[in-house]
């Protein structure tokens, strides 16, 4: 019988990135059963570059956010994880991330 696909776990988060509670979360949800995790990232609408066309600096941000995180989640999973950024709207970024081929 062959062995079951890991489930695809999409992570969507900004600020609590790198939260002691999300990478408990991570760490619980790998102790289930064979997984992989995408970490979703959105830009972010509030801010001081909320008015105005200031979409760099939002997407810098959300990098930054991105970069702090990936290391501690991907120890937290016991393997590397993988991320991105998306647009500023989270449900718009969500659902243009599902919209690709393997998340469950």
């Amino acid at each position: 019988m062959p062995a079951a696909s890991p489930s695809r776990v999409l992570i969507v988060a900004h600020q609590t990135a790198d939260s002691r509670e999300l990478r408990e979360a991570v760490a619980r949800r790998a102790d289930q059963g064979p997984c992989t995790f995408t970490l979703l990232v959105p830009s972010r609408p509030e801010g001081p570059w909320h008015s105005g066309d200031h979409g760099d600096l939002r997407t810098a941000a959300a990098e930054e956010r991105l970069e702090m995180a990936l290391p501690v989640l991907s120890a937290a999973a016991g393997e590397a994880i993988v991320g991105g950024v998306g647009g500023p709207e989270p449900l718009a970024a969500v659902q243009d991330t599902l919209s690709l081929p393997g998340f469950d």
